[in-house]
């Protein structure tokens, strides 16, 4: 049979328990309210980074597109040169053709000239 003896001491632990029940559920009621915050905060820092990084993207590709339109037109320009270089030395060997007699008398005349001084 249940004693006074134990009844004491059954009313004695019940407000200890109870205690610890309510310090417990209250622990963690305030480490859920904690943790949700800190989630909160970090899914807003998270959405920021992101944005920030697909801008920085975004900018990115805008100076690729407009560095990769620099560089066919320097493509163009190089052609253009070329081609123009590629006339003028034509022209050059067609002109040195022409006066190839007053180049060899030229190329003598210089031969001369530098043995003398040696």
């Amino acid at each position: 049979m249940i004693t006074t003896d134990i009844l004491v001491s059954i009313a004695v632990q019940i407000p200890f328990v109870v205690i610890m029940i309510w310090f417990t559920l209250e622990l963690l009621s305030r480490t859920d309210k904690s943790v949700s915050k800190r989630d909160s905060e970090w899914r807003e820092f998270l959405k920021e980074s992101q944005k920030t990084s697909s801008d920085a993207y975004l900018s990115v590709a805008g100076e690729l597109k407009i560095l990769t339109k620099c560089i066919v037109d320097q493509g163009t320009l190089l052609g253009t040169h070329d081609t123009r270089v590629g006339d003028l030395a034509d022209r050059v060997d067609g002109f040195l053709e022409t006066y190839q007699v007053d180049k060899k008398v030229k190329e003598l005349s210089l031969s001369r000239t530098h043995r003398k001084e040696e």
